[in-house]
């Protein structure tokens, strides 16, 4: 299982799959945090956010859902727009 985000080599994936392996991997270059996000229904989202900022704190949860790639996403933003991010409205 891996992320997709940052694929392997494709000939060592070729060699793990040709050696009997199976590749898992989330869809159109899509890391585990996205992929929750764009498939969980938007009160599943919400809550897993609740829990993080339970767990790590406001701060660092929204640092990391604005981090690798400068997304238009933030926490607050994740919080109430969850719905409308996954169709592709754009929310200010």
């Amino acid at each position: 299982m891996r992320d997709d985000d940052q694929r392997p080599n494709a000939a060592a994936e070729a060699a793990f799959v040709g050696s009997g392996g199976t590749v898992i991997a989330w869809r159109d270059g899509r890391c585990l945090e996205q992929e929750l996000f764009w498939s969980l229904p938007a009160e599943a989202v919400r809550e897993a956010i609740g829990r993080a900022v339970d767990l790590m704190g406001e701060e660092l949860v929204d640092d990391q859902i604005k981090w690798p790639r400068a997304t238009r996403m933030t926490m607050k933003r994740s919080l109430l727009s969850a719905e409308a991010e996954r169709w592709g409205q754009n929310i200010g």
